[in-house]
């Protein structure tokens, strides 16, 4: 197995070239949650379309790249929506006249979205991490590093950044969900401990450092805010004196691996069925009531008849 760290490695080129089509990436592998053959279909036949909101997060993502000392430069150019001749106001996000316009504009930003970036960093600058983003996130390891694990299975995964010690992540989130109980479930939800899990795991192959995951949680809504945590006590969590404790995003990492390879070495990527016994010769599940169908009687008075 060799693997290979590339620097500088745009976007793009890491999800769409094709010289990464064969690699498998930790969204890739988290298919197999829904099955083999999806995940085979989302892997090399359904169409990926990126959304508004999504260019926005990488937007965020390409802004603090461009902070970091080893970082790129920040390209996106600003967009300005059609306006409405009827209203005489702009198109809204969700409307066929915004999508057309903005797609036709090579990393296109709007004036709002430019705006909440600038806002989102004046906040971390005063927020009480602004010496650590500083010192152990902006001055350290590589910014969205691309590496590349060739043998017999190929995987691939990308760090926002990565530095001797630690993984960094960036999530944003709605206001709606900016609750630590919230933030907590969306972990799972998300199934952002496996891809952690699949970070970590890789990391360790390549440094031999069993590196905490930490997440950047950053609320992408007025009056903006921020959080820093570990999450290891997800996935691979290190506790010292040699000492990995395998938790559950990592346990669950570690079968969708064995799944995964199982699958290649095949080349069969079995539907839903396969996860049940076969008698006779067919797979025939026995589901069973999670709750008793239950009907309570209305008293009815008969004297009165």
């Amino acid at each position: 197995m060799e693997i290979k760290l590339i620097e500088n490695l745009s976007n793009d080129e890491y999800h769409q070239g094709k010289e990464y089509k064969d690699y498998w990436s930790s969204s890739n592998i988290k298919e197999y949650l829904n099955s083999p053959r999806e995940a085979y279909y989302q892997k090399f036949v359904a169409e990926h379309k990126s959304s508004i909101d999504m260019d926005f997060g990488s937007a965020l993502h390409d802004f603090m790249s461009s902070k970091h000392i080893k970082g790129q430069p920040f390209t996106w150019n600003i967009f300005e929506p059609p306006i409405n001749p009827t209203t005489r106001e702009y198109y809204g996000k969700a409307t066929k006249a915004y999508a057309d316009a903005y797609s036709k504009i090579e990393n296109p930003i709007s004036v709002n979205d430019m705006q909440s970036i600038h806002d989102i960093w004046n906040m971390m600058l005063k927020s009480d991490y602004c010496w650590y983003i500083q010192k152990e996130i902006l001055k350290k390891g590589l910014s969205e590093p691309s590496v590349l694990i060739d043998g017999i299975h190929k995987y691939k995964y990308r760090p926002d950044v990565v530095t001797d010690k630690y993984i960094f992540d960036y999530k944003t989130i709605n206001k709606a969900y900016w609750d630590a109980n919230k933030l907590n479930y969306r972990i799972i939800d998300y199934a952002y401990d496996i891809s952690a899990a699949m970070y970590q795991y890789f990391e360790h192959q390549r440094t031999g450092i069993w590196k905490p995951f930490i997440i950047i949680w950053i609320m992408k809504e007025p009056p903006y805010d921020i959080l820093v945590s570990d999450i290891s006590q997800y996935c691979f969590e290190n506790i010292g004196n040699g000492e990995v404790v395998v938790n559950s995003g990592a346990n669950v990492f570690l079968k969708l691996k064995d799944q995964h390879e199982a699958c290649q070495v095949a080349n069969n990527w079995p539907g839903l069925a396969n996860q049940f016994d076969a008698y006779n010769g067919i797979r025939i599940p026995k589901f069973s009531p999670r709750f008793e169908r239950g009907y309570d009687m209305f008293e009815i008075d008969i004297d009165n008849f």
